[in-house]
């Protein structure tokens, strides 16, 4: 059996398992839906990939920064950053930033993935190596997929806020601020998020105007 048979059967069995767990999990309104209208890690992957590309190529465009990202290197790590999700399936956001879990799930991930691609040809690993290292690393191109990534949740977050799933406005909460800061570095960034910040920022005042509503009244209940 050759080498790049070997390649390819590995690459179809790991694309199937991203394929086959559903993100968003711990939102009910996307748990209730039909696993057919659901995100999976695979999806979230080619999105990932596109945005990624679309964002450096604005960069190119308008910002000043894209001299000094690796492009390939960032395109690799859109392609394998939930490589280790794939195989243990999503993980709630607030429980990935939760310091008490947070070093042990990214030491199980890293894990995974070192197993996956010690299958993979030995040219090609070192490359993938450092393109999956970009995720947690403090450099440019860490950076900027940071800005991708969170973009990617606002992106998801918007479509079900204008199918009237208010839900997700607690996505826009935990984002906004840190890419409001994001795009104070990259350009690309600030062109994107230009097309939602109006409509993020409004929708998180009336969600708060309503929760103090909503105390008051309970206090005066009580």
């Amino acid at each position: 059996m050759s080498t790049s048979l070997d390649f390819f059967r590995m690459l179809t069995a790991i694309a199937r398992r991203m394929d086959g767990y559903h993100r968003w999990q711990h939102f009910d309104t996307i748990a209730s839906l039909p696993p057919r209208e659901q995100e999976t890690v695979l999806e979230h992957t080619f999105h990932t990939v596109f945005l990624t590309l679309f964002l450096l190529d604005l960069e190119e465009r308008h910002g000043t920064h894209a001299s000094e990202i690796n492009r390939e290197l960032l395109l690799l790590t859109a392609l394998l950053h939930d490589l280790g999700e794939g195989m243990i399936g999503d993980v709630a956001y607030r429980v990935k930033q939760d310091e008490r879990v947070k070093e042990g799930l990214r030491a199980i991930e890293q894990e995974m993935v070192e197993d996956i691609l010690m299958s993979v040809p030995e040219f090609l690993r070192d490359k993938l190596r450092m393109a999956y290292r970009v995720v947690d690393s403090d450099t440019m191109e860490g950076r900027f997929f940071n800005a991708v990534e969170r973009l990617g949740y606002i992106l998801y977050a918007r479509d079900r806020v204008e199918r009237g799933d208010d839900s997700f406005i607690q996505v826009y909460i935990r984002q906004n601020d840190k890419i409001l800061e994001l795009a104070q570095l990259f350009e690309s960034v600030r062109v994107v998020y230009e097309e939602h910040k109006d409509h993020i920022a409004r929708k998180i005042r009336l969600y708060k105007e309503g929760k103090r509503l909503g105390d008051m009244t309970g206090a005066h209940r009580t």
